[in-house]
């Protein structure tokens, strides 16, 4: 279960974040830097603005990471005991993570993500890459999903499909193709975070939505 004592009684603060993967404005590749330009929230029916401050929050309890739990978002990568510096290829785990890297060029980076709040009203998701996050700080994370659906343009989640997981310190998770998140978001002021991705992600491969309502973690009491 989440750690109560790391949760507890820190204030549902309102904002409008969402996925939180957002470029660092520059790329590496093979020595060179390639300036990347930050994401540009579409428009359409999808992404139309509405007034959230006078909607009733919809409030998330935050369950409990298991495989079974988030099979319908992605998978979870857990350490694999190796016993020395490489593991036999007879270890592989059948619980291995499925990538989805090859319609682009891969990207491995870390996020440094201020404390954007314990709320959200903008959901996203990637429709040609699997993406996979996980802490560098030895702490527990939330994240809001949504079940892959219609891949059209136009498309948004049912706000009864969100829900919401605590990830503990020492898994990374993959996000299915087209799954919809919001975060990560954390209780503390920020956090360092991995994220394996494609380079052109977050311009070219994401689409945002608003919710039409603002969504809020039930944090354990």
């Amino acid at each position: 279960m989440p750690d109560a004592t790391l949760l507890r009684g820190l204030p549902d603060e309102p904002d409008a974040s969402t996925s939180l993967d957002e470029p660092d404005a520059r790329v590496h590749h093979a020595g060179h830097v390639t300036e990347v330009p930050m994401r540009q929230h579409p428009t359409g029916p999808s992404d139309l603005q509405v007034d959230t401050a006078t909607a009733t929050p919809n409030r998330l309890s935050v369950q409990e990471l298991t495989s079974e739990a988030f099979a319908a978002y992605g998978e979870i990568v857990r350490p694999l005991t190796t016993g020395g510096q490489a593991a036999p290829a007879h270890s592989r785990s059948h619980e291995d993570a499925q990538l989805v890297l090859s319609g682009g060029v891969p990207r491995l980076w870390i996020m440094q993500l201020p404390h954007v709040g314990l709320s959200f009203s903008r959901i996203a998701r990637h429709r040609r890459v699997t993406q996979c996050l996980g802490s560098m700080d030895g702490k527990e994370w939330l994240i809001s999903v949504a079940p892959p659906s219609d891949p059209d343009d136009g498309a948004r989640p049912r706000i009864e499909d969100i829900v919401a997981f605590c990830v503990p310190s020492n898994v990374i998770i993959k996000l299915h193709v087209g799954t919809w998140h919001a975060g990560p978001h954390v209780t503390g002021p920020g956090g360092l975070f991995l994220n394996l991705e494609h380079a052109d992600t977050n311009t070219n491969d994401h689409q945002s939505v608003d919710l039409g309502v603002e969504c809020r973690y039930r944090l354990p009491q």
